[in-house]
């Protein structure tokens, strides 16, 4: 059942007017220590009227001649507050004769002090009650041979309250057949010698309840949390109320969660039906009725907007508000008691403050209410958000058999296939992102996500953002992802820093996250189409030439897994790809400029091995592949670039260092690419005349493939292709056969393996 909006908001006006109006009020942030309400506390569930009706039902109940009132209902429903309610009114009553007697079995311990407590408490009572009572001339006769009603209780106490075995005391009240274990104590025998009578517990509780008929006084004994007792105490508790002090004029109203207290007598005593049991004790129930349709999720929903407007200083937005409104309407719809919402409040106020500018408080509400309510679902996002979360990131891929595990848990705690149920996923869907219903359980998660929702989750720093999820459960940032504050520090750093944000970009390569890859990488990965179309021109042009510049120190890693992902450097092409094509829309007029800085970077090796090379190909320029609408270049700004790299490679200074490039093997291809085929193939002779250098050029034109396991071929198309084959060949043999150092030994073995997976024969 939903509150429909329109209605909520008008009834919603109305409470949050009446509890800013209301000067009791609590500080909005201060925890809740779970308090029952006070007498004279805010009563916003109707309790005060609910006393008012039922204290002289209480108080007739004294009048009888003896009764067991249960007043009945789940933890957290308001058991408490509605007693301190009814003492609030019997107070202000002040009825005649009445004495009410407030007992917590919970914090007395053991049963000794539970009787003394209440029959002591009664014998104070009683003895003013007696000496004021104009019936008073039997016992004025009989002075020295009768005690007063008061010492008969105490001594009463004394002897029915001793803690030697008060289950078998118990059920010799109850059960016909039972032994009652041990001797009458000797406590108080002066005074019982002066009865005249034999000591007996039984003749005792006779005379009492003589006396009590001749006075005019009643009890109400107020009896609460009788559902945290153990099964021993509550043994305990139920003897003394039934058997021990079931005295004419004396009624008791006890508090308690039926099926806890039936459950614990049930254990206490080892019968088979504890309820049944509880049936013959209590004479008169009364539930705590279920507060009205919608009471505790409106009262739930005011209060956490004074939470968002005491931390945040201004007011939620419309959309935050009716987002606010459906969250609670739907993942509150659970909600059965008052304690509930302390529960959940105490929550929001104990995470919120911290980590209000990276979370969305809305979803700060539904973590909180399902932390509560359904535990076993707020479990299962945490770590379906996880996993999530580096699978975004590029770190992981979830297995079929991962998948249809949380699917099948999915279905089990979100069995509803109603579109608006809070008990489906469909409802859930609206703010996790890649789960939707499915017959298939591992189609249930993980399923495909656009940039688009991507980026709108992290913009609104919602529960689903891989870069803020971690914060709803641990108030801190996922560890495999770059800080919100960190990566807007780089957008500044790339519109108005270029040397400070080369460095930066420096020292994400080399940093380690804790899943191996580096924070470069994972920055890769974030520049999406999603991310990139909120970047101004300025920082769009910064992330273009820094990127370009520190490619060639990102390293080749030829033990990638290939067919999983692109390396580092490919993503890098693609990235920088798409920044100048926003750069294109947002602002034509800096991509000349933009483009003439970027064929003159440093890393000249990325440019011609991957950047240039696959405009080229898009182009159709090269290869016969063409795709020109992939293209990010015209054919004009590729010429140019052509020109550009042609002439920094004729250098000499360029040409000296072109042997340490990370991808030699992507460079070679790329040069010969540019139409200057002779180049790359006088640059490969010249520089292969060193020894070593042969073997670093050999072992970076290698490929890479997986079969049965990874290797790395190299062909004879390939050699030949810069390099003479025979005598390649034969410089190979002479390597071999004349060096003693077993590093390049193991270089030439592993030229000649590469060559034996690339031919298949025995080089």
């Amino acid at each position: 059942m939903r509150l429909m909006a329109a209605s909520a908001t008008a009834w919603l006006d109305v409470h949050c007017s009446q509890m800013r109006n209301n000067k009791t009020m609590m500080n909005v942030l201060e925890p809740d220590s779970d308090r029952a309400v006070a007498a004279d506390g805010v009563d916003e569930f109707g309790f005060k009227p609910l006393a008012a009706k039922l204290a002289p039902s209480l108080v007739e109940a004294t009048e009888s001649a003896g009764m067991v009132i249960g007043i009945e209902g789940p933890w957290g429903s308001g058991k408490t507050s509605l007693l301190n309610f009814l003492k609030g009114e019997l107070d202000r009553n002040k009825i005649e004769n009445l004495h009410v007697i407030e007992i917590a079995p919970w914090l007395i311990g053991d049963s000794s002090s539970l009787v003394t407590t209440l029959l002591g408490a009664m014998g104070e009572k009683l003895d003013v009650a007696e000496q004021a009572n104009q019936k008073q001339a039997f016992f004025k006769r009989n002075k020295k041979k009768a005690s007063g009603i008061g010492e008969m209780l105490r001594i009463y106490s004394a002897k029915t309250g001793r803690v030697l075995s008060p289950l078998a005391k118990f059920a010799g009240n109850f059960l016909p057949g039972a032994a009652i274990a041990g001797d009458a104590l000797d406590l108080g025998s002066d005074y019982l010698e002066k009865l005249g009578k034999n000591c007996t517990e039984a003749a005792l509780k006779a005379e009492i309840i003589q006396r009590l008929g001749k006075i005019d006084a009643k009890f109400l004994v107020l009896v609460d949390d009788l559902d945290r007792l153990e099964p021993r105490q509550a043994v305990e508790i139920v003897r003394l109320v039934r058997s021990v002090a079931d005295f004419p004029k004396v009624a008791y109203a006890m508090c308690y969660d039926r099926g806890v207290l039936a459950h614990a007598l049930q254990n206490g005593l080892q019968v088979a039906d504890g309820d049944l049991f509880l049936q013959k004790v209590v004479q008169l129930t009364f539930q705590i009725p279920l507060p009205e349709p919608f009471d505790l999720r409106i009262s739930l929903r005011e209060k956490l907007t004074e939470i968002y407007e005491k931390v945040s200083r201004k007011p939620l937005s419309t959309e935050e508000a009716n987002d606010l409104h459906r969250a609670v309407d739907r993942e509150g719809g659970a909600l059965k008691t008052p304690r509930d919402i302390k529960l959940v409040l105490n929550g929001v106020r104990f995470m919120f403050p911290s980590i209000r500018d990276d979370v969305y408080f809305p979803d700060v509400c539904r973590v909180n209410l399902l932390k509560i309510l359904n535990p076993r679902l707020y479990r299962w996002l945490e770590v379906y958000l996880s996993l999530q979360s580096v699978v975004f990131t590029g770190d992981a891929q979830i297995e079929d058999d991962e998948k249809a595990d949380l699917g099948k848990q999915l279905d089990e705690m979100l069995p509803s296939k109603a579109t608006y149920s809070t008990r489906s996923i469909s409802t859930l869907s609206s703010y996790v992102l890649g789960v939707q219903w499915d017959e298939e359980p591992a189609k249930r998660v993980f399923n495909t996500v656009s940039d688009r929702e991507v980026k709108e989750a992290s913009d609104k720093k919602r529960l689903g953002s891989p870069n803020h999820y971690r914060y709803y459960f641990a108030l801190t940032g996922p560890k495999t992802v770059m800080p919100e504050s960190d990566f807007r520090r780089l957008l500044r750093l790339a519109e108005t820093d270029h040397s400070g944000l080369v460095q930066q970009l420096s020292q994400y390569i080399s940093m380690k996250r804790l899943l191996g890859k580096s924070w470069l990488e994972y920055l890769l990965n974030r520049l999406d189409e999603g991310e990139i179309p909120a970047l101004n021109a300025a920082q769009t042009r910064g992330l273009i030439l820094g990127l370009t510049e520190v490619m060639d120190q990102l390293a080749y890693d030829e033990h990638a897994p290939h067919f999983l992902a692109l390396s580092p450097r490919q993503k890098a092409k693609f990235v920088v790809g798409r920044l100048i094509r926003h750069l294109r829309k947002i602002k034509p007029s800096d991509i000349p400029e933009t483009l003439d800085r970027l064929f003159n970077a440093p890393s000249i090796g990325w440019l011609v091995g991957e950047f240039i090379r696959q405009q080229l190909w898009d182009l159709g320029e090269v290869g016969d592949r063409a795709r020109p609408e992939e293209a990010v270049l015209t054919k004009g700004e590729a010429e140019k670039a052509i020109k550009t790299l042609g002439e920094r490679l004729s250098k000499p200074e360029i040409r000296s260092g072109l042997g340490n490039l990370p991808d030699l093997g992507s460079f070679i291809w790329g040069w010969r690419d540019l139409n200057l085929e002779g180049e790359p193939r006088t640059w490969a002779r010249e520089f292969t005349e060193d020894d070593d250098n042969l073997l670093t050029y050999l072992l970076g034109m290698r490929g890479w493939s997986m079969s049965t396991k990874i290797t790395y071929p190299l062909s004879r198309k390939t050699v030949e292709a810069f390099l003479d084959w025979g005598e390649t060949m034969g410089r190979l043999d002479v390597i071999e056969a004349s060096t003693t150092d077993p590093v390049k030994k193991a270089r030439v073995e592993d030229v000649r393996e590469a060559l034996r997976n690339g031919e298949g024969k025995n080089y």
